[in-house]
């Protein structure tokens, strides 16, 4: 079954897009009417309420995500969660959304900092090593929890991928973005990487997580919004979601490198690949094929005010 999860400021829900036509899903009270296959669509409330906006979900349904959220009046920004489903799922295919491990379980949120006992946090302190808090009896407001715990705050946290090659070797690692505000203060983003052990202590939630940048935004490199992990290739294409029109330039898409053997923990280099001349327009949730041979990605806001998915080949 092709099994997707798709979330909103009310919560998080599950639905198999083969088998659902027509549905209607009220998001005031949770439920679903009419068309065909009503049943296949189901709320997740264990997750917690916030803006999601990008889901890094590992194979046994541990989940990390970020609140879509900008600071404000000294307020912190969008923090980031992780839910443990209370059965982690031990391997084969669902075939129902009864089996979905994300029905029951337990949510922490990121506070970076561990010097003396974990004081060591609050503004000042975005990457290094982190606790996760329970905030888990405050799931149905977890934006509220982020300010009551003091969690680490971002800029509008937007997408998050796995790292699927750290998961083949056992360990967790997921990378995002913050996306930043180009316009109002040349707050230009970042992509932010974080780990959290191997899948079993992640599981546990005995491992200790750390946060470290892979990209710092730029004027020419701003406001990253979605990204996509290249399979065999290990590259991370990075989507562009910046002010166009008011800053006179291009929505670009980027291709970075991991971090090589060098000094710093940052991309070893990012190069353009792709350029919207539709300044209006923005690339938006691109994925590649197994291979990493095919980029599929979408482009909306057109001028047209018609939407579009590329199959962009031709990687080396």
């Amino acid at each position: 079954m092709l099994r997707r999860s798709v979330a909103s400021i009310l919560g998080c829900f599950e639905i198999n897009p083969l088998a659902t036509t027509g549905v209607t899903f009220s998001r005031a009270t949770g439920t679903t009417s009419g068309g065909v296959g009503a049943t296949n669509i189901v709320t997740r409330p264990a997750v917690g309420r916030l803006a999601f906006e990008g889901l890094a979900l590992f194979p046994n349904g541990v989940l990390y995500y970020g609140d879509e959220n900008r600071p404000a009046t000294g307020t912190a920004g969008g923090a980031y969660f992780k839910f443990i489903p209370a059965s982690p799922r031990g391997g084969g295919n669902i075939t129902d959304l009864s089996q979905s491990p994300l029905a029951a379980g337990t949510v922490y949120g990121l506070r970076v900092g561990k010097r003396s006992g974990n004081t060591d946090y609050g503004q000042g302190t975005n990457t290094g090593l982190g606790t996760w808090i329970n905030v888990d009896s405050a799931k149905a407001g977890l934006r509220a929890a982020a300010s009551t715990n003091k969690l680490t705050g971002y800029y509008r946290p937007e997408d998050a991928e796995i790292d699927p090659g750290a998961l083949a070797e056992g360990n967790v690692r997921f990378c995002a973005n913050n996306t930043g505000n180009e316009g109002d203060d040349h707050t230009w983003g970042e992509t932010i990487c974080v780990t959290d052990g191997t899948l079993v202590q992640a599981t546990a939630n005995t491992a200790t997580p750390e946060v470290q940048y892979l990209v710092i935004g730029s004027a020419d490199f701003a406001m990253m919004d979605n990204l996509a992990y290249q399979p065999r290739r290990g590259n991370w294409v990075i989507h562009e979601d910046g002010d166009g029109p008011a800053e006179g330039r291009n929505n670009d898409l980027w291709l970075c490198l991991e971090d090589g053997e060098d000094a710093d923990t940052l991309s070893d280099g990012c190069e353009r690949v792709g350029a919207l001349n539709d300044l209006t327009a923005e690339w938006t949730g691109g994925i590649f094929d197994r291979f990493g041979d095919h980029f599929y990605v979408s482009v909306q806001h057109n001028a047209t005010g018609h939407g579009v998915v590329l199959d962009i080949t031709g990687w080396r």
